[in-house]
């Protein structure tokens, strides 16, 4: 359960937040923002700000919600209350009137008398007070609810694992449907895109250094990169600590379960894969230009006696920006072609 001590409410003139003791309640008081008399409510008006801790559990069928502490919406401005006024005689013989009335009793104990009489009154000031804690509770999660999912509608926890964003964009940069379902904000997205770049080149070329040629005349050449596991887990790991560090353990564990997979092809399997590519020439009749056909291979290991092969083949009339570091080892037929630039 959450309960706040103190009374939130909005200036009657500018809507300034405000927060008093629960004590000045009834009091009257200048606003710190438009200076206007404010009279201090006897509950709040304005619903404490819910933070949502844990995993999400549902609620009505319609949202989710999870464990909750109160905090201010915003930080009210304190209001600065003035010395209480001097009852005039009159006021005082009023109140010492007041005072000799017995307590009203709830409906239906009219007639109950002595200690029966003070069992109702004490029950109906804790219903009192309970009603008072549960209308708070109740404005509280309303207005998380607000905050979160209006307009929206949530995704139950058990789907979210069976989505496949694709992390990256053609030149490395942060997918714009990952950063949208992970809300990363501009300088957030300014620190990934330079953690994958920076990854991105290590990759090339760490694979330049350890490329060779296997097959090769006019029209045609094999590549071969083998596996390199050490360098590609150091890059990994450096990549997905800054990922980590910067999105936060939630966001980061949402990216994980979303497009840890395409991250992990993007970036060539961080080296745990053996590769093979063949790229060749192929002419065309009646005066046609020549293509090159692309096939990109991969031989991936599961375990300790299993690898699963993978592939793409592609026919285009320019050599993709990816195969362009590799252009010193390609013979003059295929280096003629040109390199498709990048957004081209």
């Amino acid at each position: 359960m959450f309960f706040t001590k103190d009374i939130y409410f909005k200036c009657p003139c500018c809507r300034k937040a405000l927060v008093v003791e629960r004590s000045a309640a009834g009091r009257e008081a200048p606003c710190p923002a438009c200076s206007a008399n404010v009279r201090i409510p006897t509950r709040s008006r304005l619903p404490p700000r819910v933070v949502r801790f844990g995993s999400m559990v549902a609620l009505n069928a319609a949202v989710a919600l999870a464990t909750v502490a109160v905090l201010a919406h915003r930080e009210p401005a304190k209001l600065d209350l003035p010395p209480p006024r001097k009852m005039s005689a009159l006021e005082h013989a009023l109140r010492e009137k007041s005072a000799e009335q017995p307590p009203a009793l709830p409906f239906g104990a009219a007639k109950a008398t002595g200690t029966a009489a003070d069992e109702l009154r004490r029950k109906n000031a804790e219903l009192e007070k309970r009603n008072l804690q549960l209308s708070t509770q109740f404005d509280g999660i309303a207005q998380w609810v607000m905050d979160n999912y209006q307009g929206k509608y949530p995704l139950p926890l058990t789907l979210v694992g069976r989505l496949k964003i694709p992390p990256v964009n053609p030149d490395f940069t942060l997918g714009g449907d990952l950063a949208n379902f992970l809300k990363v904000t501009p300088a957030e997205q300014a620190v990934l895109n330079e953690k994958l770049a920076a990854a991105r080149d290590a990759m090339a070329k760490t694979e330049a250094s350890l490329i060779s040629v296997t097959a090769q005349n006019d029209n045609s050449v094999t590549l071969y990169v083998p596996p390199y596991e050490r360098q590609g887990g150091a890059i990994r790991g450096d990549l997905y600590g800054t990922m980590e560090s910067t999105l936060g353990a939630p966001r980061f564990d949402k990216f994980v379960n979303v497009s840890d997979q395409g991250l992990n092809e993007a970036y060539h399997y961080f080296g745990t894969a053996a590769r093979e590519m063949q790229i060749e020439v192929v002419p065309q009749q009646g005066g046609d230009a020549p293509y090159l056909l692309i096939k990109d291979g991969w031989q991936i290991p599961e375990g300790d006696s299993a690898t699963r092969y993978t592939g793409k083949q592609s026919a285009t009339r320019e050599i993709p920006p990816e195969y362009s570091t590799y252009m010193n080892l390609m013979p003059p037929n295929i280096a003629a072609f040109p390199v498709k630039q990048n957004g081209g």
